[in-house]
């Protein structure tokens, strides 16, 4: 594996990830509007989708918010030729597509005139290698949360649902809803955004898949709707991971993401 070819794939998945949505993310959001009934949800929809198409097309970031550059390596060595690699891909990146230079330095907000990605590394066997990216805008990472629920409560929907209920208008909705249940607080976290990362609409696990269901259905049927504006779809999607956790914990995060769910991955070679 070279320097060369690590930054040249970022580059490559950055300019995927920022210009192109998922196909199944464009689909439920030609869905939702196939069954939207107001007018003006109707408008907002039509708008986003002629927003995705134009993206597309002109190969320019979907959103001026070119968000937070969360990677997650998988590969079994070359740790730091491959964080080099990924800073490089992005410096360039950041020039040539163009994306916004978000990063400033947390206390005095001094504008650092780039952006500092985020990098989680994951030990994988070489044939598994894969580098993975997920573009999460500013205003959908502040509607965060993390409850520490009583081990024994049933009130684990309720908590979710006011969550959305609260913030999901600060998101640009329809939001894509990730949930991590059990771990401890950090764990429960990342078990939120790992959610968002699942390829799978619905979780492969029976319990977590009713929940999923559930939560989708009651989110929907508080009307919040496109932008805040009022409709029938708040939500594009709810996933739900799960951990063991402690006998006297009951760790729940939840993560909202706008409809502008990005993301991108390729194999490391």
């Amino acid at each position: 594996m070279k320097f060369s070819q690590v930054s040249l794939l970022t580059q490559k998945i950055l300019l995927e990830a920022q210009t192109r949505l998922p196909a199944v993310v464009e689909r439920a959001l030609r869905a939702a509007l196939k069954r939207e009934k107001s007018k003006l949800a109707r408008l907002q929809l039509k708008t986003i989708l002629d927003n995705v198409a134009l993206a597309k097309k002109e190969k320019l970031p979907i959103c001026q918010d070119t968000g937070f550059l969360e990677f997650f390596v998988e590969a079994e060595k070359d740790f730091s030729l491959i964080e080099k690699g990924i800073r490089d891909g992005v410096a360039k990146a950041t020039r040539e597509i163009p994306l916004r230079p978000n990063s400033v330095d947390a206390l005095t907000r001094k504008p650092l005139h780039a952006n500092e990605p985020i990098i989680h590394f994951i030990s994988a066997r070489a044939k598994r290698a894969r580098l993975t990216l997920f573009v999460k805008g500013a205003g959908s990472e502040n509607q965060t949360g993390i409850f520490m629920l009583p081990p024994t409560s049933k009130k684990i929907e309720e908590a979710v649902i006011l969550f959305v209920k609260n913030h999901a208008a600060h998101a640009c909705p329809p939001v894509f809803v990730g949930v991590g249940i059990g771990g401890n607080a950090e764990r429960a976290l990342c078990l939120a955004k790992k959610a968002l990362l699942r390829e799978n609409e619905r979780s492969r696990n029976p319990a977590n898949a009713a929940l999923e269901k559930s939560l989708l259905r009651k989110i929907n049927a508080l009307g919040i709707g496109v932008m805040g504006l009022g409709g029938l779809t708040t939500a594009l999607g709810v996933r739900v991971e799960t951990a063991a956790t402690h006998t006297a914990c009951l760790p729940v995060a939840v993560t909202l993401n706008c409809w502008a769910l990005r993301k991108a991955s390729a194999k490391l070679k």
